[in-house]
């Protein structure tokens, strides 16, 4: 799983990684997501629903990225 939770105020994205193992337990990584101030101050002019957008494409951005990654390294994924 991949999420993010802007968090108040609104300094950072915290990125979550969470590996799941059935029956074992799993492992989650994290990385705050820290924007110049230009970039914030324009980002706090938005409504609440361009926020959550922006949320959404950095969790989709860090998904494909960790998938391409795991790709290379390990062959094409399997389908489900």
């Amino acid at each position: 799983m991949v999420g993010c939770d802007r968090l108040q105020p609104i300094s950072h994205f915290p990125l979550v990684i969470v590996v799941l193992r059935t029956g074992a337990g799993g492992r989650f990584f994290l990385k705050k997501m820290h924007y110049p101030d230009n970039y914030l101050k324009r980002f706090m002019n938005i409504n609440w629903k361009q926020r959550i957008l922006q949320e959404v494409y950095l969790s989709c951005e860090l998904a494909l990225t960790l998938r391409e990654t795991l790709e290379k390294e390990f062959g094409a994924a399997r389908q489900v």
